[in-house]
């Protein structure tokens, strides 16, 4: 996505010999589509702030978790007040949330024009892709020389009283990996705030595919309330006709305590109304694991699978001892009772009537949704549900009227047989910064993050897409 400050030198990541990182150039950043402004009015006495968190992800880092200790915001003359207090730290694995954001804070503020914030990170840590050894070291980055934890964003963000606001906290990942002078991985976070929209057509208050809670039903069928793992927080959604149900019938056919997949957006009364609810499992103690598929025994082609290597971005309980956490990579054992489905909401089963998900065709570099059977050994998969992935890359050199050859960064899935995918679009799909939809995009030189189902026919990786997002030129 295309900054407000105006960020240019995109980066990528590399892996060199000795040297384990190595960054490597890309392509510069232009303006696009959106008009980004505040959002309307809404209820309420004071104005509230509805923070969101996504990411701009990069190359060979598969996976990268950073923790947002506090944020405060200050006007031109006024004293900092706190938006995430410390006691609320919000822990992420940032890189499934790139064109997918998850929301994180909520707040009452004073009215007033915001010109500053300062976003406290602590604890960051990368999973990355060595193509040399093949295998995925974790990395720990210090601050680079000069750079600190503790980050201040210029902002323009006006709170009017009796209105709802909202905006989302981006992470650049791609600008904040540099080297210091010894050759070691170093991190210069870099964020911006970007105020989203009521108005259709321009950048909405999403979060997509978050994993949480159901609580307080009501009686009508028409609400509840929902508390997202990943940050805690508590907000209320709303339903009405359009809202999609997957593997449950209605709010009726849900009972409170139930753990669910949610995309939803910000209205201006401070609610969210649920484009998609979708329940995993009715089992409310299963860990559930989200993540991209590393490996799998045996190898494509030769037999049903019985294992795949998973590495985790999205958990559910939340980390505890003895529990998977982000970043980990996870053997998860499969059998003949392990049921395959593809979610409907991420995929319009018209595009693809002939498509197969199951023991032989799940394929590396495929993002997964796997719950855990009780009493089982181990982490032996109850079910695998094949998800949304997020990718950033280069538009190769066709594009057409409803797809477009897209190249993802890295090595890792070159070395899987994804060097180039096709990247499908349908009435479905969002565009971002792209005024012209795929007529925005220039052939083997605009760089996107696009986010979609990946599925393959006849051998081919399809991206099937949600949303693709031009971040330039």
């Amino acid at each position: 996505m295309t900054t407000t400050q105006g960020k240019a030198q995109w980066i990528c990541l590399s892996v060199v010999v000795g040297l384990g990182l190595a960054l490597t150039s890309c392509h510069q950043g232009a303006g696009g589509g959106f008009t980004r402004n505040g959002g309307g009015g809404g209820a309420g006495t004071t104005p509230n702030l509805v923070l969101f968190a996504e990411d701009q992800a990069s190359g060979n880092v598969l996976s990268f978790e950073l923790t947002i200790s506090s944020i405060t915001m200050s006007t031109a003359t006024g004293s900092p007040v706190t938006v995430l207090p410390s006691a609320e730290a919000v822990q992420l694995e940032w890189r499934h949330l790139a064109v997918a954001p998850t929301i994180i804070q909520t707040a009452s503020l004073a009215a007033g024009t915001y010109t500053t914030m300062v976003v406290t990170v602590v604890s960051p840590r990368l999973t990355v892709f060595d193509p040399l050894t093949g295998s995925f070291p974790a990395v720990t980055p210090t601050a680079c020389s000069g750079a600190s934890f503790n980050v201040s964003i210029p902002i323009n963000l006006t709170l009017a009283s009796d209105t709802v606001t909202g905006a989302r906290l981006d992470l650049n990942l791609r600008d904040s990996i540099e080297f210091d002078a010894m050759n070691n991985l170093c991190l210069r976070p870099l964020f911006d705030v970007v105020p989203t929209s009521f108005v259709v057509g321009e950048l909405p208050g999403d979060f997509d595919g978050v994993l949480g809670t159901v609580s307080n039903l009501s009686a009508a069928g028409s609400r509840f309330d929902f508390t997202a793992f990943s940050s805690n927080e508590l907000v209320t959604v709303l339903t009405d006709g359009n809202t999609n149900f997957e593997g449950a019938t209605g709010l009726g056919n849900l009972a409170n305590g139930e753990r669910v997949l949610v995309d939803a957006r910000l209205q201006s009364t401070g609610d969210f109304l649920a484009l998609d609810v979708i329940r995993e499992t009715t089992n409310t103690t299963a860990q559930q694991l989200r993540g991209m598929v590393l490996a799998r025994t045996p190898d494509l082609g030769i037999g049903d699978l019985t294992s795949l290597n998973l590495l985790v971005m999205d958990v559910i309980p939340a980390p505890s001892t003895g529990a998977q956490e982000p970043g980990e990579i996870v053997t998860v054992t499969v059998d003949n009772l392990t049921t395959f489905r593809i979610s409907t909401e991420d995929l319009p089963p018209a595009e693809f009537p002939n498509m197969d998900f199951d023991r032989q065709t799940l394929q590396i570099g495929q993002f997964v949704h796997v719950v855990q059977r009780a009493g089982a050994a181990g982490f032996t998969a109850d079910s695998v549900t094949l998800e949304e992935l997020s990718l950033t890359g280069t538009v190769g050199a066709s594009v057409g009227v409803n797809s477009f050859d897209f190249v993802p960064d890295g090595d890792f899935f070159v070395m899987n047989g994804l060097g180039q995918i096709t990247a499908s679009t349908n009435v479905e799909t969002e565009f971002e910064d792209m005024p012209a939809g795929l007529g925005s995009l220039q052939p083997n030189i605009s760089i996107v993050e696009v986010r979609g189902v990946l599925v393959f026919l006849g051998g081919n990786g399809v991206l099937v897409t949600k949303r693709v997002r031009l971040l330039g030129p």
